[in-house]
């Protein structure tokens, strides 16, 4: 057998290896379909549970259509680099130094393509489509709307997120795609766990790793979901825990580690502990004259 015969029997997909024959295969339909079941998987593995939701035929067709959106969703995120692979393809400059300049130009446009195809279209998914349940109680039932309408919106997120968490500015543009009213020169830092619930007011500070939700499961089958409102000029410090239903004045400095419980009011003042505890009123007047200044340069900056 010569050294091409050899090649092509290797290649034939139906390549009999011993007394296996193995079965004409699309390589790419397989990588889809396990590709397609880890995301289901990562975003739904916890649905499986029976105690949770009941396997039914419904519930089955329900699951599956919600892998399918979300998976769709994915493909067009991807599709404009796909687009843009498929009509402008890579440089064959036969010059060494313009071949590379030319691909680490096409490289940085694919990647800008590609990441930004991530971080906005499921966003605009959401929002094209009112995707972001209402506030109240409900029974984790995914026959519900809301219910269906959550979990769809949870895996949008988590794939703009994807790309969206690299930053806190590009946090803070993904998290007010998804619906949350952030006002002027917040830095976000931490996480949210439903945007849409989310309000926060001007030169507001949400420190690395503190966590807002603004949902809790905290009855068997049951779950809630309530809107956080925090104020202007505060402060989450570093791993804070803000509960659902929380409401922050203005100027409300959270310390590090602090949990806040659920429908908790907090006014003015610098809270710590577990559960939190009001310490001390804060100088109001220096808090602002500082942000100001900041302003000040930042524009003065902008200027020169």
């Amino acid at each position: 057998m010569t050294l091409q015969q050899r090649q092509q029997r290797t290649l034939r997909p139906d390549n009999i290896i011993g007394d296996i024959c193995w079965p004409s295969v699309d390589i790419d339909s397989v990588f889809v379909l396990m590709f397609g079941f880890s995301l289901y998987k990562s975003y739904f593995g916890f649905s499986c549970d029976t105690s949770v939701f009941p396997m039914g035929t419904k519930y089955i067709i329900a699951h599956i259509a919600l892998g399918f959106l979300l998976f769709f969703a994915l493909f067009l995120s991807i599709l404009p680099s796909i687009l843009f692979v498929r009509y402008f393809p890579p440089p064959s400059s036969h010059n060494i130094a313009w071949f590379v300049l030319e691909a680490l130009i096409y490289i940085m446009m694919l990647t800008s393509i590609l990441c930004s195809g991530i971080m906005f279209i499921p966003g605009i998914i959401f929002r094209a489509f009112r995707l972001a349940p209402k506030e109240g109680e409900y029974e984790l039932d995914i026959r519900n709307k809301e219910i269906f309408k959550w979990i769809l919106s949870q895996g949008l997120y988590r794939i703009s997120m994807f790309v969206g968490k690299i930053s806190a500015l590009s946090k803070k543009w993904v998290i007010r795609l998804f619906g949350a009213k952030i006002g002027h020169g917040v830095i976000f830092q931490g996480g949210v766990t439903d945007p849409y619930f989310l309000e926060v007011g001007d030169h507001t500070i949400v420190g690395g790793g503190a966590i807002i939700f603004t949902h809790l499961a905290d009855k068997p089958r049951h779950i809630v979901f309530r809107r956080v409102r925090i104020g202007k000029y505060c402060l989450l410090g570093h791993q804070a825990l803000i509960m659902p239903g929380v409401v922050l004045d203005d100027y409300v400095i959270v310390g590090a580690y602090t949990l806040v419980p659920k429908n908790k009011h907090l006014n003015r003042g610098l809270w710590v502990g577990i559960p939190a505890r009001r310490i001390k009123d804060i100088d109001v007047e220096s808090i602002t004259r500082e942000i100001e200044l900041d302003v000040l340069e930042i524009k003065d900056f902008g200027k020169t």
